[in-house]
């Protein structure tokens, strides 16, 4: 009777060492569970309100959605992503950057509740197309003075953008493949063909590093060399023009004017094809 009775004291003492073991080790747990749940809810340390400010055509309401969006749920089932504290910085940055034609991106807690959103966007600069092909629609997008192609553009005949197409590159969302000083000179020598010789430049053809080839709309081709400036290599096409030699060709009657060596110009004219004669009172045979 007096062993049932230590084994069953036995027993009951190991129960009650396992609660309080228990107890010591999962009671300061929720008591920093709840704490942590009590503290990041507070209404003073919650973001509650979303401000936006930048952009000229990106609405702030689509910047704020995305914002809100990414402040939607918990960390662990525990912390709320709108905890001022702890919320999600950077995955914000990058969203709001996702969205077309937002380029920089600065978030600043600026009060307990406030949430504050400042952007820039580009500014489209030119287009960088695939190589035109006869019937196919234009595949172009917007770049900036920077070179980076930062949205898909519509179709734009006539447009008032340059267009820039690379030799080997198909154009790519994002991507920069001309750098400022390129397109700063690419720009300069087509403003100069159009200004003082009435040109009009359909497309400007990277074809490496160091040449841009100008397909006009006369049907012609101006090559340069990014060795010489913009003003030079128009002097130098200016001087082409005056030579009596070449009178004819300022109408745009050429297949090509070649500016990439130095002070050397290759000229190639287009081929004059002689009418065929009719002889009066003859017939024409059908």
């Amino acid at each position: 009777m007096v062993n049932k009775n230590g084994r069953a004291a036995t027993s009951l003492r190991r129960v009650l060492t396992r609660i309080l073991i228990f107890l010591i080790v999962f009671t300061p747990l929720a008591i920093i569970s709840f704490g942590s749940w009590y503290i990041t809810h507070l209404s003073a340390l919650t973001l509650r309100e979303i401000k936006v400010a930048g952009g000229e055509t990106v609405s702030p309401r689509e910047i704020e959605k995305v914002v809100n969006e990414e402040l939607e749920g918990d960390y662990f089932h525990l912390v709320p992503k709108r905890f001022a504290w702890f919320y999600p910085e950077e995955k914000i940055i990058e969203r709001i950057r996702a969205v077309p034609r937002v380029k920089d991106v600065a978030v600043l807690r600026t009060d307990g509740h406030v949430l504050s959103i400042s952007f820039t966007e580009y500014r489209p600069y030119a287009l960088w197309c695939a190589r035109p092909v006869a019937g196919d629609p234009d595949h172009c997008f917007f770049i900036d003075n920077e070179g980076t192609a930062f949205a898909t553009a519509p179709s734009l005949s006539g447009s008032a953008l340059l267009r820039f197409v690379d030799e080997k590159q198909d154009p790519e969302l994002h991507k920069q493949l001309f750098s400022p000083d390129w397109l700063k000179l690419g720009e300069e020598f087509a403003r100069g063909l159009k200004g003082r010789f009435g040109f009009t430049v359909l497309y400007l053809e990277r074809v490496n590093e160091n040449e841009i080839f100008y397909h006009l709309g006369s049907g012609g081709l101006v090559k340069i060399g990014v060795e010489k400036d913009a003003n030079t290599s128009l002097n130098d096409l200016e001087a082409v023009f005056s030579d009596p030699q070449f009178a004819g060709l300022r109408s745009g009657n050429f297949v090509h004017i070649d500016l990439r060596y130095g002070n050397k110009v290759f000229v190639k004219e287009k081929e004059v094809v002689p009418e065929p004669e009719v002889v009066e009172g003859d017939a024409i045979q059908q």
